[in-house]
């Protein structure tokens, strides 16, 4: 790493209709998602939910949690379009620190307990629930004090999820019966089995290099009984053809393809990226 990059959030992808400065004077809303190596943000009018801006940001050279934290902090401050006043604002927190648990075994009044089962939380970590409604469940998950302190802050009246919460339900609505859906981000992914719009498998996993993903994958097919011949995935994240993680999968698995786009939202022209691209942010 340059020593230009280090400690530095870098700017990634800006994408921006061009006729965006007239619909910012719009009502609009904010959508902002948080994960440990990157951040993202979008905004859309309101009432008819055209999503005509998109940036995205590097943080990965912020190595510690509390340079995570104030760099955070410090985006929120003086980026040009978090500075702006909105009408709503929702922000999707992505990490791995979840749990899911059926309504029917779940006790509001043992939440820490839940999620300390499964999870090592983290010191000054806020635990919060999020409803699953259309799964009959509750998603339990931790998240920096500090960062929700500072997003308070900024925008008091903000809406906070965490970022699987409003992936499955997305999905939940699309998605193929029994079809693996696989959800890469930086260093982590997620695999996902709806049946009948039903949960019917869910886990995620950290991972540095592409065959640790290729680990995941043939184990996840290998707990399940998938057949490789006959499972089909479904990619969706950051990831192309031709890239490690699309022809690690291709190798092992003869069915894959791309996802496609959140339903209730309207698309700007110039979003030219692929369709699976941003589908944790857009369902936000």
């Amino acid at each position: 790493m340059t020593a230009e990059k280090q400690n530095k959030i870098i700017p990634g992808v800006t994408v921006n209709d061009e006729i965006s400065s007239l619909l910012i004077n719009q009502p609009s809303m904010l959508n902002l998602l948080i994960e440990s190596d990157y951040i993202a943000f979008s905004v859309q009018t309101i009432p008819d939910n055209l999503v005509f801006h998109i940036q995205t940001f590097d943080i990965s050279s912020l190595k510690t949690r509390a340079e995570k934290e104030t760099g955070i902090e410090k985006l929120l401050m003086e980026n040009e379009w978090l500075k702006k006043n909105y009408a709503s604002v929702h922000v999707g927190i992505s990490n791995h620190l979840l749990t899911i648990v059926p309504d029917k075994f779940y006790d509001a009044a043992q939440s820490d307990l839940f999620i300390n089962f499964n999870i090592e939380v983290p010191e000054k970590s806020s635990v919060r629930t999020d409803e699953l409604n259309i799964l009959s469940s509750k998603l339990i998950y931790a998240c920096s004090q500090k960062i929700e302190d500072s997003l308070r802050l900024y925008y008091q009246n903000c809406k906070i999820n965490h970022a699987t919460t409003l992936l499955l339900q997305s999905l939940a609505v699309a998605a193929e019966n029994d079809s693996l859906i696989v959800y890469v981000e930086p260093h982590r992914v997620q695999f996902i089995i709806f049946s009948e719009g039903k949960l019917k498998f869910y886990n995620c996993f950290l991972y540095q290099a592409a065959a640790d993903y290729a680990y995941f994958l043939l184990n996840v097919c290998k707990q399940l009984n998938l057949d490789s011949e006959k499972i089909k995935v479904v990619l969706y994240g950051e990831v192309v053809k031709n890239s490690d993680i699309f022809n690690i999968t291709y190798k092992y698995i003869r069915n894959v393809s791309f996802g496609g786009r959140p339903n209730g939202k309207n698309y700007s022209a110039a979003f030219d990226f692929p369709a699976h691209f941003y589908f944790n942010l857009f369902s936000l």
